[in-house]
Parts: structure tokens; C-alpha cells; sequence
């Protein structure tokens, strides 16, 4: 079993990320992911939590603020104006 473990710089203005594919029953790999994220510099983002644009583009589908388009014209018109 794979197990991914995405971990982001909490202190920085600028986003680095790391992720990690590791056998999620594996014991010290457990223990490694643990002591990473004890170190409070970093957070362990959880695969079902949306980035900051996914979470936008939800509230904005959700305000009615998309567009339909009728063709791939319709649509390079909306986009060019």
C-alpha cells in the first residue's frame, strides 16, 4: 500500500512542497512522517483537503459566478473580451 504524505513550509511567503510515496503500514516510515511534521515547520497536507485554488473555484461554482458556453467560439469570445 502506497501512502503519500504532501508536506508544505508553514513559515514561508513562498509555498516549496515535498511529496512523499512511502508503504503507509511501514512502521519507521510512519515514525519518520511524525517526527517531519512534530518539527512544527511544516504541515502534512491530508490527499482529501483542496489547495487554495480548488477551494476558490468551488465557492465561485457555488455563487453561480461560471460560465456555459455554447462552442469552443462562444467560449474564445468570452475569454477575449
Amino acid at each position: 500500500m502506497t501512502t503519500f504524505a504532501t508536506l508544505t513550509n508553514k513559515n514561508s511567503n513562498t509555498m516549496a512542497t515535498i511529496t512523499l510515496s512511502y508503504n503507509g503500514r511501514n512502521k519507521t516510515a510512519q515514525a519518520v512522517i511524525k517526527l517531519i511534521e512534530s518539527l512544527g515547520v511544516f504541515k502534512v497536507l491530508k490527499d482529501d483537503e483542496p489547495n487554495k485554488t480548488t477551494v476558490k473555484a468551488i465557492e465561485e461554482v457555488k455563487a453561480g459566478k461560471t460560465y456555459k458556453a455554447k462552442s469552443l467560439n462562444d467560449m474564445m469570445n468570452y475569454l477575449r473580451s
